[in-house]
C-alpha cells in the first residue's frame, strides 16, 4: 500500500479523520505517522491541541496501523471496531501534531492465526500510539482496544 492509497482509505472509511484534516505523512515497514496540522478550530482554551482532536488523531493512527499491518485479515472480511481507548496527555500541543503507530510482528501473527480459526467471533488486540510535537516531543501516549468482527463472506 502506498501512501496515496493510504490516504484515500483513511479519509474514505472515516470521514470524520478528513474533517479533523489528518495526513498520512509516513509509512515504512509497518510503521504509520499521521500529522494534524494546526489550525484555530481545533485549538483549546489556552491556545494548543485540544485534547478531542489529539485523541481523534490516535484512534485514527491506530486504525491505519491495522490497515497496513493486518491488510490480508481486514481482506477476509474482518471488520475493526475501537472498544477502548487510553490517552495519557504529557505535554501541550502548540502546533502540528505527529502520531505514529505499529503493530508488532508477533501480534501480527497471533490475530492471523486467531482469525483463521473456524468459528471464530471476534478477535481482539490492542495497537499503541506515541503522538508528539512537529519537533518530535512525546506529548501523548494513547492505545486503542479492538475487538475484529467478521462481516459476510470470509476466506
Amino acid at each position: 500500500m502506498t501512501i496515496e492509497e493510504l490516504q484515500r482509505t483513511v479519509w474514505d472509511m472515516v470521514p470524520f479523520n478528513k474533517l479533523l484534516g489528518l495526513h498520512v505523512v509516513g509509512l515504512s515497514q509497518g510503521e504509520v505517522t499521521l500529522a494534524l496540522p494546526w489550525r484555530p478550530e481545533i485549538s483549546n482554551h489556552v491556545g494548543t491541541t485540544h485534547a478531542a482532536a489529539l485523541f481523534g488523531l490516535g484512534e485514527a493512527t491506530a486504525g491505519a496501523a491495522l490497515l497496513v499491518g493486518l491488510d490480508d485479515v481486514l481482506g477476509a472480511g474482518w471488520v475493526p471496531l475501537a472498544r477502548e481507548g487510553r490517552i495519557s496527555y504529557r505535554k501541550p500541543v502548540p502546533g502540528e501534531a505527529r502520531a505514529t503507530s505499529r503493530i508488532t510482528e508477533a501480534e501480527v501473527a497471533r490475530v492471523r492465526v486467531e482469525s483463521r480459526v473456524a468459528g471464530a467471533e471476534k478477535v481482539r488486540l490492542t495497537v499503541p500510539v506515541v503522538i508528539a510535537t512537529i519537533e518530535g516531543v512525546e506529548a501523548c501516549t494513547f492505545e486503542v482496544d479492538f475487538v475484529l468482527v467478521p462481516q459476510g463472506p470470509r476466506a
